[in-house]
């Protein structure tokens, strides 16, 4: 995919992803897929679909920044753009996992565990893969980053659930 991101973009901007889905198109309604299966879907779940976009896009965010520290590519909008929408194909799978095994949490919780553990370490995988193939890194620094900054948006999650308060007073769940 991170060729085909490349391949778009190099394209007129009216005619960018004109046969596909944007990347973050895609990454917005892989979190809403994970939440139209859920029973209380329409018992006012704004905050938690909000709280969930911010999420998982901090798991695009965060590699497409160091994919620019990487190359010493200064922050910019227009420079952010690719590894960005990179990363948001990377996401999209990664949303729709967690958000099944959320729902599966409820009936069956040592499966949904067991979900969510095969589902990072794919995302591990996927992304140190990436970053190995596009910035030209050696396993263990791409593997670094890859698991730094997985680590750093988990972290942010939680910090960012603590700050809404307990999952069990807002109705909200991580994943």
């Amino acid at each position: 995919m991170s060729l085909q991101v490349r391949r778009q973009l190099k394209r007129k901007p009216e005619q960018r992803f004109s046969t596909m889905l944007s990347p973050p198109t895609l990454l917005i309604l892989s979190i809403a897929l994970g939440h139209l299966a859920s029973p209380q879907f329409f018992a006012s779940q704004l905050l938690q679909l909000v709280v969930h976009g911010i999420t998982y896009a901090l798991y695009a965010l965060l590699p497409a920044l160091a994919m620019l520290r990487v190359r010493r590519t200064r922050v910019t909008r227009a420079a952010l753009h690719e590894p960005f929408y990179m990363q948001c194909y990377l996401a999209s799978p990664l949303a729709i996992a967690l958000s099944a095994a959320n729902l599966l949490a409820g009936v069956q919780v040592a499966l949904a565990m067991l979900l969510t553990g095969l589902t990072c370490c794919w995302y591990l995988f996927a992304q140190i893969a990436l970053l190995r193939r596009l910035l030209d890194l050696p396993m263990l620094v791409a593997a670094f980053i890859g698991i730094s900054r997985f680590v750093i948006a988990t972290l942010i999650v939680l910090a960012l659930m603590d700050l809404l308060g307990s999952a069990a007073i807002t109705n909200i769940k991580i994943f």
